[in-house]
């Protein structure tokens, strides 16, 4: 009888259906976010950092399950717009800052912007198993004219003056050659795509867009350009992601009031960035509470014409909800949730639709669609558990009853 049950158990584990580590989500509600539904009724298994399997639940709970009835499973948040390695320069603000991060479900950040050697020194971090985190995708920074990038955070590079993830780089006084040689040394450093930032002309980004896209890298940038690209050239270069509504005004430090003429141009900007795949990343809510609320009426705008968008905060904040210096331990919280109320709340956007923006549609831009942002077989597990519907209410997201991370259950 021993070796019949010992026989069983090495069919089961070699078909697959059991294993001893697999975290097994009995009877949940699974909240389809690319679709804006719930599935009722799931088992959900995970195993070795993966959703393996999707099944009706059965009858009953067995043993190594863990009763999921009631709940409502869903994929972590993502965080599209963060400055990861400027706000963790170490590993008690790395670890501050996850703490907080997976306070609100946040399981993904993409880093527009941080000292990357920041970033390497957490994943390290994370791969030990030193501390638990989302996880980081990062960037090249590139700016010109007479913007200025802190020598003091290029020690130890090659140059003073620069580093692969954060150049003052002049396209109009470099070849191709020398494009291509700065695009190729940010690959290298582990930069999966660069953030186009200030002062950059329609012809200098017709120069550097193709070349940074030929290596296949991700080519992201703020809506305008500042003394060079104005926000209608920046939708029509070949960008995936325009950040900042408020910038989609262009003269977007000249004050609130915007004429109709201003109007009639935001409608262009819109039909430009619909027509060529252009996602906003927003950041609505450090406009909306700091004297920029002219970006609220902006972002309005552009949803009901249809333009894509991202949840992503630039900042954490304060219990004022102002955007100040940061430290650790002073009321600083992340803003993901506060970013989604303001959507929801300021700009009537509806709940599906923010959902779908802090998920599959920052999934996509990281092309990691299908595996991150859904709760789906072959999903990375990257998972929260709610006590309720965030369908129905955001704030079932400030009542997370359990996070998986990388597969993993993780403290909150």
């Amino acid at each position: 009888m021993k070796k019949k049950c010992m026989l069983l158990l090495s069919m089961l584990l070699s078909a697959g259906l059991w294993a001893k580590n697999d975290i097994v989500l009995y009877n949940c509600n699974i909240v389809d976010t690319e679709n804006g539904r719930i599935v009722e009724g799931k088992t959900v298994t995970v195993r070795d950092g993966e959703i393996v399997k999707i099944t009706d639940a059965g009858r009953r709970l067995r043993k190594g399950q863990t009763d999921a009835t009631g709940k409502f499973v869903m994929p972590g948040l993502i965080d599209s717009h963060m400055h990861w390695g400027s706000f963790a320069p170490d590993s008690a603000y790395a670890r501050y800052m996850s703490e907080i991060y997976l306070a609100e479900g946040v399981t993904t950040v993409r880093d527009l912007g941080g000292n990357v050697k920041n970033i390497h020194n957490y994943q390290k971090w994370i791969d030990e198993g030193v501390m638990a985190g989302p996880r980081v995708y990062y960037c090249s920074f590139w700016a010109t004219g007479d913007y200025y990038i802190n020598p003091s955070d290029m020690k130890g590079s090659e140059h003073e003056d620069w580093a692969p993830w954060s150049r003052k780089f002049s396209v109009k006084d470099s070849t191709d050659a020398a494009i291509e040689k700065a695009v190729l040394e940010a690959k290298e450093c582990g930069c999966m795509g660069f953030k186009i930032y200030i002062n950059y002309t329609p012809e200098e980004l017709a120069r550097m867009i193709p070349i940074m896209k030929k290596h296949g890298m991700k080519v992201w940038a703020h809506s305008s350009q500042y003394k060079g690209a104005r926000a209608l050239d920046v939708a029509r270069s070949g960008v995936e992601v325009m950040s900042h509504a408020y910038m989609l005004c262009d003269d977007f430090q000249g004050g609130q009031a915007l004429s109709d003429e201003e109007k009639e141009y935001r409608q262009s900007v819109y039909a430009a960035m619909r027509e060529n795949g252009v996602i906003l990343d927003p950041t609505i809510v450090i406009s909306a509470y700091n004297e920029m609320e002219f970006a609220v009426d902006i972002m309005k705008e552009a949803y009901a014409a249809g333009v894509k968008f991202l949840v992503g905060t630039d900042y954490v904040l304060n219990d004022t909800m102002e955007n100040t210096g940061f430290s650790m331990n002073a009321g600083f919280r992340c803003a993901v949730q506060e970013e989604m109320k303001v959507l929801h709340e300021m700009c009537g956007i509806p709940l599906a639709e923010i959902l779908r923006a802090a998920t599959v549609c920052g999934a996509e831009i990281l092309d990691m669609k299908g595996r991150l942002g859904t709760v789906s077989e072959g999903a990375l597990a990257d998972i929260i558990v709610l006590d309720g519907n965030p369908l129905e209410s955001l704030e079932a997201l400030r009542k997370i009853d359990m996070l998986i991370l990388r597969g993993k259950l993780c403290d909150k």
